[in-house]
């Protein structure tokens, strides 16, 4: 059984802005009340070990690989979780204008025993998640409103481009193929 952790928030800062902040992963122990420590680099595959803090829990070191990460958009980790169960865990920015954006946090749990997860943990996990969204919000709209005018310029264009672009369509070639598609499927050919 499948299940999913999230918080989200409005963060009246662009896209762009935000995303500065998540990406600098050694300045999470300063700002990030869930990962207190993040060890590693923004490159599919690439190992990324974050400590993770939650009460009643402590310290906990997440051994992780990165899944995916698309720049001012998502970062996408996984871990085990158990012997045959997994956790997606992610951060993603959806841009609502030019300086405006939702912040989304959580996790998913997948595989065997994944369901097994203490009520506790999962209500401490979503705090943890509304804790994370909310530190990044107040550091974004902090830093944006003592921002320079160049560079509220360059971040409001950036978002101006995102929004244009629209969302990346992801389709499966064919019902029986696992392998995904970006964009449009190809043509069919006769």
């Amino acid at each position: 059984m499948a299940f999913r952790i999230q918080q989200k928030v409005g963060v009246q800062a662009p896209a762009t802005q935000v995303w500065d902040i998540l990406a600098d992963l050694d300045a999470w122990k300063r700002w990030n009340p869930l990962y207190t420590k993040a060890e590693g680099r923004l490159s599919i595959g690439a190992p990324l070990v974050l400590t993770r803090t939650l009460p009643g829990d402590g310290n906990r070191v997440l051994e992780t690989r990165v899944v995916d990460w698309v720049p001012d958009s998502q970062l996408i980790w996984s871990r085990k979780v158990g012997f045959m169960a997994t956790s997606l865990g992610y951060l993603e920015l959806e841009v609502l204008g030019e300086e405006a954006c939702v912040l989304a946090a959580g996790e998913i749990f997948n595989g065997l025993g994944s369901d097994l997860l203490p009520r506790p943990l999962r209500r401490d996990l979503r705090n943890g998640f509304f804790a994370l969204c909310e530190a990044a919000k107040a550091h974004a709209e902090l830093s944006w409103s003592n921002a320079d005018e160049r560079y509220k310029t360059e971040c409001r264009n950036a978002s101006r481009m995102a929004m244009n672009a629209g969302a990346v369509d992801v389709t499966p070639v064919k019902k029986a193929d696992p392998i995904m598609t970006f964009g449009r499927q190809p043509p069919k050919r006769k």
